[in-house]
């Protein structure tokens, strides 16, 4: 409870944040508008696809509602088997996104439930928000220098559907910044081991309501999570 309290109270990561955006090295806007014969709309989904494929150091990524398209879910696949040349290491690749409590839409948690146990098999790491909470943001950084900053949600109607934008950077001081920020928001979270989450440290109101949420889940799915 303390920590969540702390959280809701607590903005001095948030407010460190301050780069102007007119000293990056880089940054273009980039959007998918309804029209998407417009010449000023792009395909989001491909660019965050190039720059996982780019990567060869590491990925970072905070994400609100992650149910992952094949075409990045296939993309974090081969990062995540792809070896460093320079180190010899593979690729350190890192999700933060919503619990089953933390999530507003419990169906998208229970969704993506199945599909990411390759994910962590292949050795991506995934960071669980166990509060009342809903984590909102969509950020990534890669290999420490390019980020994306925007509204786009890894799932099929941020890519397909919805009017989404994000602006890409390409500056190593906004990539740091960004980075002390996300690794701020994972010292809070659960890692999930063997395809669950430890929320043995939380508390016993955040475990009843988590315990009640996996009833519904379990209905809706007809099968054991």
């Amino acid at each position: 409870m303390e920590n969540q309290i702390r959280l809701q109270s607590e903005t001095k990561i948030s407010q460190s944040l301050d780069f102007d955006l007119k000293n990056c090295d880089s940054a273009h806007f980039k959007a998918n508008l309804p029209n998407k014969a417009d010449p000023y709309s792009v395909d989001l989904e491909q660019i965050y696809i190039d720059n996982i494929d780019r990567a060869t150091d590491s990925i970072m990524i905070e994400n609100a509602y992650v149910t992952l398209n094949n075409g990045i879910h296939k993309a974090l696949l081969r990062a995540a088997n792809r070896i460093n040349p320079a180190t010899g290491k593979k690729i350190d690749i890192q999700i933060i996104t919503n619990s089953l409590l933390s999530n507003d839409v419990p169906i998208i948690y229970a969704s993506f439930y199945k599909k990411r146990k390759n994910l962590l098999t292949a050795g991506v790491k995934f960071y669980e928000f166990p509060y009342l909470q809903t984590l909102h943001s969509k950020v990534a950084v890669f290999d420490k220098r390019i980020s994306i900053v925007g509204s786009f949600n890894l799932n099929r109607r941020a890519s397909h559907f919805n009017v989404e934008d994000f602006v890409v950077l390409q500056d190593d001081e906004a990539a740091l910044q960004i980075l002390s920020y996300l690794e701020e928001t994972r010292s809070d979270c659960v890692l999930v081991k063997e395809g669950y989450s430890d929320y043995s440290n939380i508390s016993d109101k955040l475990k009843i309501k988590n315990f009640f949420n996996k009833i519904i889940l379990l209905q809706i799915l007809g099968q054991r999570l």
